[in-house]
């Protein structure tokens, strides 16, 4: 029974401290929400600001007028940060783009369009 009971709290506790959050985006959205599927946020800097390594990030259909700003890596034992699009929705980053930091700090990016900075464009996909 004891080691039952240490394995619930070794898996209990283990699973706890790696916990991975989703959070969504839409421009229908708010900041002021939770970043919850009901209760999107409005920009791409909420979520860049807020999401932390192992969390994702969801974009659902739309046009977004502010580039993704990220403030936090990723790490190899914790997981990558990804930011995707919502299932198969079309994301537009129609200003500053999406930054080229694929792998490099442990942070994912795939699904978007980037029309602000043609350049940008090849790093969004």
């Amino acid at each position: 029974m004891k080691k039952i009971f240490k394995t619930f709290l070794l898996i209990f506790f283990t699973s706890t401290i790696n916990a991975q959050n989703t959070y969504y985006v839409s421009p229908a959205g708010d900041d002021n929400n939770n970043g919850s599927f009901a209760q999107p946020w409005a920009t791409p800097i909420k979520a860049g600001m807020t999401a932390e390594a192992g969390d994702t990030v969801y974009f659902m259909g739309g046009t977004y007028h502010t580039g993704l700003f990220c403030k936090n890596s990723g790490s190899e034992q914790e997981g990558y940060i990804t930011y995707s699009n919502y299932q198969n929705d079309t994301v537009i980053f129609d200003g500053a783009g999406v930054p080229n930091y694929n792998n490099e700090y442990n942070v994912w990016f795939e699904g978007f369009i980037c029309n602000g900075d043609p350049s940008l464009t090849e790093r969004a996909s």
